[in-house]
């Protein structure tokens, strides 16, 4: 190192020294400042945190609000409030991360931090850990001092011994916060924050919220801290500027020519030639156009009855047609010459289809080659990733194995894999910057304008762009098959009201299902027992966990103000409408607890299901019980800790998969192909003994040719065993009032969009009979689910505003994205 340069280096450690408090400038402060990387200066979002009037460090500051954008420095912030705690007190620090695969890059981060104060982070534990595990977790004779775990497995440890959980953790740090507007996970994740704010509201735990993403944090401060005590901290700062461009297709209709071919109804084919355009949005707001020159061998080909060139109406053939994904595939490999690029698509099918494109413009790569080895011994030669890594492309979705989406993500840190293709699960959260992303957005007619990539999901996806400390700048670009418009970069710098953070127990179908569960129990006072809407399903959930919990401690349950415990949630200050509710709900809750047998009723909340599955659970437990009694009275009970042998001992696995959370079991020998019948026991037999993914496929799936598809399905369904109570139904709103939905006759089907060349859009049809096109924010989602293979029910509910797509929902568990 030069002179100059060990002089700039030490001047900038002695900078990030001199910003921290006092009693921070000792061994904390060797935590950031030595640790891997070194911080050696600190971007203005963090040093108006720790220079401002009220100190994130001060004991008395017990919850916080951080709104700080992508590469603003929000994981830093994390890190240095969790190493102030570590220091001052000897309690330990929980960190919430929205995925598994987020959860394991803060752990290694945390790692290199709290090394230096001789403290250590926990091991990477499934999000519901065995008896075992869980005794390590909340054992304070061995502890460690940081823990990093997903939302599911915090409420699965409070669920467990929330009494436990508050003696050892002193701090709660959520990142992501914005996924409490998620549908269907979003009130797991509020029903946390809101336990331990109920539970710790005279104590001195500490509650932090952190998101990129969030239009609202003053709303989000007020609910943490209704008399105003939250420190709420907001800034607008980003690290290397972003430029933003969209790239769509332009059709040259005066050269449009006649082919004819063979064929009685259509014998005519109209050939039109495509070009390329690139809008830039330039500093000033102006735009600049750059389009192709010459023929780009792009075509647009469609169907006629006549050889007339001026004609409308007609129908794309999309056999003839130039592939979307082929035109994007060859724009996006000359963004390539510039630097990495990450490819965002709504649908696993268009990440890997996208990938494919790529690899076919692309010579060898020999960057990649090692990971190609490393995926070829993990997935078998014959998986489509091996092909497409070896000309320097990977794709990257929820049906391949941890440790290859771990090896992907590495291999883009490293340079050495120049193009990812993933969905947008890849970009919640997850540190990985590269210099140009693209979005890959399908527009087609009618389709709603919400009914895009957008909000928090949208500013996760462009964060990924320009890595700070590398470049100036990173590269946003927009792929729409749709007319360029203005509302394009719109799109690409959404407004506060489009991040703002609402509860899932305020939407439209939420409050219909509470009203409904209202008029219920006026009839029957056990109806909260059947309830199947998800969000009802999970808030009744939640108070009967509190009841529990305070009986736990005491309290007699029927003294309880149940208004208190619902004046804990985001719903209750978002919506006096849903407060309302919810204090009647939870009154009958209550009285339901109170007619529950003692020691059944603080068992039920272990289980994470519904109330109603619980009851159920817990009465399978207990024949279980009996029947492992009278075997060992009898001299016939083998090892029940051999789990093979307690697969065959537990004969209710089946009747598991029939309550209303569970999955439907269900493979097929392709993505719409005929089943393929799979016991549950005789796959998890297999899983347990070893068994490669590979080889089970081979076993239990050899009617599916395609060995990529058995991999998928093996993974999709691994999780699933993993999570089997976890399941559920998934509403989404669709686009659509319900008064333009046309009627409809027999089963409804969810399916790409037959009028469109593929990959398409999903859409519900009736028979032949096209109902609904899917907003494209919840296509991949719903996507994912339809590639799994297994069985789904859909519904299309009309509620008085919006119509609502209802579909089983198998959680294959896509927190490992």
């Amino acid at each position: 190192m030069s002179t100059t340069a060990a002089a700039s280096a030490k001047l900038s450690q002695r900078t990030s020294t001199w910003l921290t408090p006092y009693w921070l400038r000792t061994s904390a402060t060797s935590a950031a400042d030595s640790a891997s990387p070194p911080v050696l200066t600190l971007w203005e979002p963090q040093r108006d945190l720790l220079t401002g009037d009220r100190s994130p460090f001060d004991p008395g500051v017990r919850r916080m609000v951080l709104a700080v954008p992508t590469s603003g420095g929000k994981t830093l912030l994390a890190q240095i409030l969790a190493v102030e705690h570590l220091a001052r007190t000897d309690r330990s620090v929980c960190y919430i991360a929205s995925t598994r695969s987020l959860c394991r890059e803060v752990r290694r981060a945390m790692t290199t931090r709290v090394r230096i104060l001789q403290r250590d982070t926990g091991p990477d534990l499934p999000d519901f850990p065995g008896m075992i595990d869980l005794a390590a977790i909340l054992d304070r004779s061995q502890p460690a001092d940081v823990e990093v775990m997903t939302p599911e497995r915090l409420a699965h440890l409070l669920r467990h011994d929330a009494p436990a959980v508050l003696e050892r953790f002193g701090m709660f740090i959520f990142d992501e916060a914005q996924l409490l507007k998620e549908t269907g996970r979003g009130f797991v994740l509020e029903s946390v924050i809101a336990l331990l704010d109920y539970l710790t509201r005279e104590s001195d735990h500490r509650i932090v919220l952190i998101s990129a993403a969030m239009g609202n944090a003053g709303a989000i401060a007020q609910w943490l801290s209704p008399d105003g005590d939250a420190l709420r901290h907001e800034s607008q700062w980003r690290g290397p500027r972003r430029l933003h461009a969209a790239f769509t297709t332009k059709a040259d209709w005066p050269d449009t020519h006649v082919e004819t071919i063979a064929g009685r109804v259509w014998p005519y084919r109209l050939v039109t030639p495509l070009s390329g355009e690139v809008r830039l949005r330039m500093a000033d707001d102006r735009t600049a156009r750059l389009s192709t020159q010459g023929d780009t061998g792009w075509r647009l080909v469609r169907r006629s009855k006549s050889s007339d060139l001026v004609q409308s109406g007609l129908s794309i053939d999309d056999g003839r047609s130039t592939k979307r994904y082929v035109i994007a595939s060859q724009m996006i490999t000359v963004l390539g010459h510039a630097g990495s690029v990450l490819l965002v698509a709504a649908t696993r099918n268009q990440a890997q289809l996208l990938a494919r494109g790529l690899a076919e413009e692309l010579d060898e790569h020999s960057g990649s080659a090692p990971l190609a080895d490393f995926v070829r011994l993990q997935l078998g030669e014959d998986h489509p990733l091996v092909a497409v890594l070896r000309r320097g492309v990977g794709f990257h979705h929820a049906g391949l194995p941890i440790e290859v989406l771990e090896a992907l993500e590495q291999a883009v840190r490293d340079d050495t894999l120049p193009y990812l293709t993933c969905t947008s699960t890849l970009t919640d959260g997850i540190n990985l910057p590269v210099r140009t992303v693209v979005i890959y957005d399908q527009s087609y007619e009618g389709q709603d304008d919400d009914a895009r990539l957008r909000g928090a999901r949208l500013i996760n996806a462009i964060g990924r762009a320009g890595r700070a400390g590398k470049e100036t700048e990173g590269w946003i670009v927009l792929v729409r098959a749709a007319n360029p418009t203005e509302a394009d970069f719109r799109d690409l710098n959404p407004d506060a009201e489009a991040l703002a953070v609402t509860s899932s127990l305020i939407t439209e179908e939420a409050l219909h299902a509470l009203a409904d569960l209202e008029q219920a129990m006026r009839v029957d006072e056990d109806a909260v027992f059947s309830v199947t809407n998800p969000a009802v399903t999970d808030f009744i959930s939640f108070v009967w966990l509190v009841l529990a919990i305070e009986e736990g401690s005491g309290t007699d349950p029927a003294s309880l103000d149940v208004a208190t415990i619902v004046d804990s949630t985001l719903a209750a200050a978002q919506s006096a409408r849903a407060r309302t509710a919810c204090v009647t709900v939870a009154s009958g809750v209550r009285n339901a607890y109170l007619r529950t047998g003692a020691g059944a009723r603080r068992r039920w909340p272990r289980t994470g299901t519904s109330i109603g599955s619980a009851s159920t659970i817990d009465q399978l437990a207990r024949n279980l019980a009996d029947r492992i009694i009278d075997l060992g009275k009898e001299g016939r009970l083998g090892d029940i800790r051999d789990p093979l042998y307690a697969i065959k001992l537990l004969n209710s696995i089946d009747r598991l998969l029939d309550l209303p959370e569970a999955p439907r079991w269900r493979f097929r020998v392709s993505p719409r192909g005929d089943d393929i019948v799979v016991k549950p026991v005789d796959l998890l037999t297999g899983w347990l003994t070893g068994i490669s993914l590979a080889e089970l496929g081979e076993v239990h799936l050899a009617a599916a040719a395609d060995p990529a598809w058995r991999v998928e399905q093996i993974v999709d369904n691994r999780s699933l065993l993993r999570t089997l109570l976890e399941a559920g139904v998934v509403t989404v709103e669709l686009p659509a009032l319900s008064s333009d939905l046309p009627d409809r006759d027999g089963q409804l089907a969810l399916e790409p969009l037959r009028s469109e060349p593929q990959p398409a859009p999903l859409a519900v049809y009736a028979g032949n009979q096209h109902i609904i096109t899917v907003a494209a924010q919840d296509q991949a989602d719903l996507s994912a689910i339809l590639d799994t293979g297994l069985a789904t029910i859909v519904e299309i509910v009309k509620q008085r505003d919006r119509p609502m797509l209802t579909i089983t929902l198998p959680f294959a568990d896509t927190t490992d994205s």
